[in-house]
């Protein structure tokens, strides 16, 4: 079980982390991107202390959904898109994985 919830946030940080690259590449504003990149290493790192047992993979995983969140609510802000249902289920996702590697 545990090797699959790694895989799933494995996926869900590398979904923001190709996401924020796609996005450095056409914003002058990198600030938020640069954000997310780091809080989607800070979980992809999680996921792998995660499978190898190691106790602490839930507090990296906070800290790197954490900062994806605010950098995602952050850019939406600074668009001028803010879509409150994306990031209500960006959170939801972040708090279901948290959960499970709390249970874990």
């Amino acid at each position: 079980m545990k090797i699959f919830l790694g895989i799933v946030i494995i996926l869900f940080a590398g979904l923001h982390l190709f996401a924020a690259i796609t996005h450095a590449k056409k914003s002058t504003d990198k600030r938020n991107d640069r954000l997310m990149i780091l809080g989607s290493v800070i979980a992809m790192i999680s996921s792998v202390l995660c499978v190898m047992n190691i106790t602490f993979d839930w507090l990296l995983a906070l800290i790197g959904l954490g900062i994806i969140v605010f950098a995602a609510i952050q850019n939406g802000k600074q668009k001028g898109n803010f879509h409150i249902k994306h990031h209500i289920v960006r959170i939801g996702i972040s708090i279901v994985l948290l959960v499970g590697l709390l249970v874990l």
